[in-house]
C-alpha cells in the first residue's frame, strides 16, 4: 500500500507525451530570484528524501520581514503570495513556463477567521474552479463548498469545544486534545505527542493571522492548500510542537514519524528533521526523511 503522496522529481514536461515541449525550471533553488522591491529576510529550504535515502523533492521557501512573498517548487512551478491587513489575500500559483495556473482568493471577518476561499484556474482547465464560505456560531463551523462550471455544491460541518478547538468533521472524524494539543485522531487511528517548545514558529502565523491555527486546519481538512503540501498539518493545531505521531494503517501495520528541532544562539529555528518508518509484522524499516533548512538573512 502506498503510504506517503509522493511527488515525481525530474524535469518538468506539460504531459506524458514525447512531443511535449520540455521547460527549464524558472529558476535555480541555489539562486535567488529577483525580490524586486523586497529585501529578503530569511529562507526555508524543504528537503524530501526517500527510504533509500535519495533526495527526491526540494521546495524553497522566500521571505521579507516575516512573510511568505514566494515559493519556488523543485518542478519550476512557483507561487506569489499578496497581503491584505497582515493577511494573505491572494495567491497566483505558476505553472514551470511562467504561466499562471491558478489563483486563491481569501477572506477574512475582524476576528481574523477565514470567510471566503476561492481557487479560479487560468491556463489549467484541469483544475477545478472552487468557492467556500464559512459561517461561524459558539459551537460549530459550518463550510459550503460550491464548485463549477458543473456547479455543485456540499455542507461541511465542524463541531467546537468550550476552547474553540475543532473536535469533529461531519461527525466522521473525531479529534481529541490533551493541554491544548491535539493528541489523537480518529479517522487516521494517529497518536500524536508533543515537545516542550512552543508552537509559535510556524510562519502560517504570519500567513493566516491571529487565528492561523484555525484557519489552517479547516483548509487542510477540506484539501484546501496555501503552500501546496498538507504534510501532518494536524500538529500545527497545537500549543506545542510536535515530536512524534503513530498511526495504524488499515493493514494493521504502523507509521511512525519522530521529529527533531535546532536553534540558534538567538532561539530562531534553524532546521527541523521528521523521520518516518514503517513496521509491518513486526520488522521495521526507514522510509522517508524530511529536512527544513532556516537561513537567515
Amino acid at each position: 500500500m502506498k503510504k506517503m503522496l509522493f511527488l515525481i522529481v525530474g524535469i518538468l514536461a506539460v504531459s506524458c507525451s514525447n512531443n511535449d515541449p520540455v521547460y527549464e525550471p524558472y529558476l535555480n533553488l541555489d539562486e535567488p530570484f529577483d525580490p524586486g522591491a523586497h529585501a529578503i529576510s530569511y529562507t526555508i529550504t524543504q528537503k524530501y528524501y526517500d527510504e533509500e535515502d535519495e533526495n527526491y523533492q526540494t521546495d524553497k521557501l522566500y521571505f521579507s520581514g516575516e512573510k511568505l512573498i514566494f515559493f519556488q517548487y523543485n518542478d519550476g512551478s512557483y507561487s506569489k503570495y499578496t497581503y491584505t491587513n497582515n493577511l494573505v489575500s491572494e495567491i497566483q500559483n505558476y505553472d514551470a513556463r511562467r504561466v499562471m495556473a491558478t489563483t486563491t482568493k481569501l477572506a477574512y471577518d475582524s476576528a481574523g477567521r477565514i470567510i471566503d476561499f476561492q481557487e479560479m484556474p487560468f491556463s489549467d482547465k484541469s483544475i477545478v474552479a472552487k468557492k467556500i464560505t464559512f459561517a461561524y456560531s459558539a459551537d460549530k463551523i459550518t463550510a459550503t463548498v460550491t464548485t463549477s462550471p458543473v456547479v455543485s455544491t456540499k455542507t461541511y460541518e465542524f463541531k467546537l469545544d468550550a476552547n474553540n478547538q475543532i473536535i469533529s468533521y461531519n461527525d466522521d472524524e473525531v479529534f481529541d486534545y490533551e493541554n491544548g494539543n491535539l493528541a489523537a485522531v480518529s479517522k487516521s487511528n494517529a497518536k500524536i505527542t508533543y515537545s516542550a517548545i512552543k508552537n509559535d514558529n510556524s510562519y502560517k502565523k504570519d500567513l493566516l493571522g491571529k487565528e492561523w491555527k484555525q484557519n489552517n486546519f479547516l483548509l487542510n481538512l477540506l484539501g484546501l492548500k496555501v503552500t501546496n503540501r498538507l504534510y501532518m498539518f494536524e500538529g500545527e493545531t497545537s500549543e506545542n510542537l510536535i515530536a512524534s505521531s503513530t498511526t495504524i494503517l488499515d493493514d494493521d501495520s504502523v507509521y511512525d514519524m519522530v521529529v527533531d528541532y535546532e536553534f540558534n544562539s538567538q532561539n530562531k529555528l534553524v532546521k527541523e528533521t521528521r523521520k518516518h518508518s514503517e513496521t509491518i509484522e513486526g520488522e521495521t524499516t526507514d522510509v522517508e526523511r524530511s529536512e527544513f533548512i532556516y537561513e537567515y538573512k
